[in-house]
């Protein structure tokens, strides 16, 4: 051990010298006292509890979609609000928002895993409380569509940083039930928004549909800033691919784009033909950027993962009915079957409760008996409740 310690040129100088070598002070230290004489201590990390995180970030992700729920519900009041303004024209404080929301939540993702979750998660919640109390004061339509759209980038960046914060905190035998508990807060907001959109609506001011964020917004900033630590992705930090992030974000505004305007416009109208092309090219440059950059947004090898690619397939298909049936299900409960605004709130909790119920209650069935057991009911069930609804 002494030999080991002495300088290379000094390594065949004899026994003696190296005793002596051996025997000064410095080389007598041990590395870990020398590291801790010349290096300055390393903050320790504190431990916050997987509950914490998990109750914290659900709760961003529970402002984010009840925020969605209550616009829904205060559309027609909006509209009553405006009354100059055409229904094309208030049709974007809802599509701005589902444009943005869809073009930059990828990109969010990334982000948050590079430059830091827990940063994310409170710049996310920040701005969408802002964004939040500007729509309440927007003296015109075009200026509340602008504010939707600041609001949607929060929403961006404040879901997917929620939900990396619950996969980072959990080990990865408790992961699947967590995320369920995470989509349970998603379903209760759903639930809640309706009537609490609807009680405000009855008050006869709109505003306040977009003021109830408010509290809201500051718990979950409060709580953000006091009660999460920050993670980052493991590894070497690279930054992503950000002419494939500006290719992707556009290729979902395009395509968002052409689809909700597709009524206005007609289907096969050059405007939204034109739209589903550059959309298509916008694809096919995202994909051959992603295959050429060492950090691609979106990995083309999970793709070749089946289950990856099958899941959010299904995601896509279950999310346009779902999200399509949380606006129009309100329209049809007011302007067809006549009722109020609270009542038609009312009449959307019991689905939402029950959602968010089996999504705690079906986590660890699935985690233990396999995601095919729940899935496969689940849809039919679904499926067939629609065709009763229609009937």
């Amino acid at each position: 051990p002494g030999v080991a310690r002495v300088p290379q040129r000094f390594r065949h100088a004899g026994v003696s010298r190296c005793a002596r070598l051996a025997r000064r002070p410095v080389i007598e230290e041990t590395p870990q006292v020398l590291i801790e004489k010349t290096a300055p201590p390393v903050p320790v990390r504190p431990r916050i509890s997987e509950r914490t995180v998990l109750l914290v970030a659900s709760f961003g992700a529970f402002l984010a979609f009840l925020d969605a729920t209550i616009v829904n519900v205060a559309f027609p009041n909006i509209r009553e609000s405006f009354p100059d303004a055409g229904v094309s024209e208030l049709s974007w404080i809802l599509h701005a928002y589902s444009i943005v929301f869809a073009a930059f939540l990828v990109v969010s993702g990334r982000l948050a895993d590079l430059l830091g979750r827990r940063r994310a998660f409170t710049v996310g919640v920040g701005l969408f409380t802002l964004a939040s109390v500007l729509c309440a004061v927007a003296p015109g339509v075009g200026w509340l569509v602008v504010f939707r759209i600041v609001q949607a980038l929060g929403a961006a960046i404040l879901v997917p940083a929620s939900l990396a914060l619950v996969v980072e905190a959990f080990p990865p035998d408790r992961r699947s039930h967590a995320i369920g508990l995470w989509g349970a807060s998603a379903a209760l907001a759903s639930g809640l928004g309706p009537p609490i959109g609807g009680a405000l609506v009855e008050l006869g001011y709109r505003r306040w549909a977009f003021m109830v964020n408010l509290p809201f917004g500051l718990a979950a900033l409060w709580a953000g800033r006091r009660l999460l630590v920050e993670s980052r992705a493991p590894g070497r930090r690279r930054m992503p691919d950000l002419a494939g992030a500006t290719l992707s974000a556009a290729m979902l505004a395009v395509l968002t784009l052409g689809i909700v305007k597709g009524p206005d416009w007609g289907w096969t109208s050059p405007a939204v033909l034109a739209c589903l092309a550059v959309s298509a090219l916008l694809l096919v440059a995202f994909v051959i950027s992603s295959r050429r950059h060492r950090s691609p947004l979106l990995d083309p090898a999970l793709l070749r993962i089946r289950p990856f690619a099958v899941g959010n397939t299904a995601t896509i298909v279950a999310g346009m009915g779902f999200y399509a049936y949380l606006l129009t299900n309100i329209l049809w409960l007011q302007y067809v079957w006549g009722y109020s605004v609270l009542v038609s709130g009312l009449a959307v909790v019991p689905g939402a409760l029950v959602a968010a119920v089996l999504a705690a209650v079906l986590g660890p069935v699935a985690q233990k008996r396999g995601y095919r057991l729940v899935i496969v009911p689940g849809a039919i069930i679904w499926a067939l409740a629609y065709v009763w609804y229609v009937a």
